[in-house]
């Protein structure tokens, strides 16, 4: 039961702006840390860009069943992106998604996602703690229990990533263009992927 990576972006259609990222990768072999961190980025931001304001999804990916994504936009377009092990109880992020909505906007005004024309990283202490508190399995159990019944339970979808590409669009040509991913970790994801490796390969 783990969380991996966090993720806030500005949504927009083409490509979200990162409002700040950390990832809990100390589970992951040392040299292959920086490779796993690109493929979740490019993950994130791709799958923010494919969904609509008010959408709350699960996506699954068929070529890694362990890593699954709960993405979350408001309606002031604010994105938030959580990648998670298929063990961490689905119900929970929710809870953690709210919060953490709720912690940007206790700090920032929507002003501060409109007025954005680029990738920065805006400091959230309070993010941390956030992740720290829901990082752990006791406190998950917990606060599952007590947030069982959330309202838009019912109404979050579940998709796969192959899902939220375009008709005709190939992952690996998007992987290709992406920005967020070096040479060596493209290289790592074809090897992955070939291999059929199972444990936190890239998105």
């Amino acid at each position: 039961m783990r969380l991996l990576g966090f993720y806030l972006f500005s949504w927009n259609a083409n490509s979200p702006h990162l409002i700040n990222s950390t990832t809990e990768l100390s589970h992951i072999n040392f040299f292959t840390r920086r490779m796993v961190k690109e493929g979740f980025l490019f993950s994130a931001r791709l799958s923010v860009s494919r969904l609509k304001p008010g959408n709350r999804v699960f996506l699954d990916n068929a070529q890694e069943p362990n890593l699954k994504s709960y993405v979350y936009i408001d309606q002031q377009k604010l994105a938030i992106v959580i990648i998670f092990d298929h063990e961490y109880p689905q119900k929970v992020l929710l809870s953690m998604g709210e919060e953490i909505n709720q912690e940007f906007y206790n700090t920032f005004s929507n002003e501060k996602i409109k007025n954005m024309k680029k990738d920065e990283h805006i400091s959230m202490p309070k993010l941390e703690i956030i992740i720290k508190k829901y990082q752990d399995p006791k406190e998950a159990d917990k606060l599952l229990k007590i947030k069982t019944e959330l309202e838009f339970i019912n109404e979050i979808m579940h998709k796969n990533i192959d899902d939220i590409l375009k008709r005709g669009e190939l992952l690996e040509d998007l992987i290709n263009k992406s920005n967020d991913l070096s040479g060596m970790s493209y290289n790592f994801y074809k090897q992955s992927r070939n291999a059929n490796k199972k444990c936190c390969s890239l998105y």
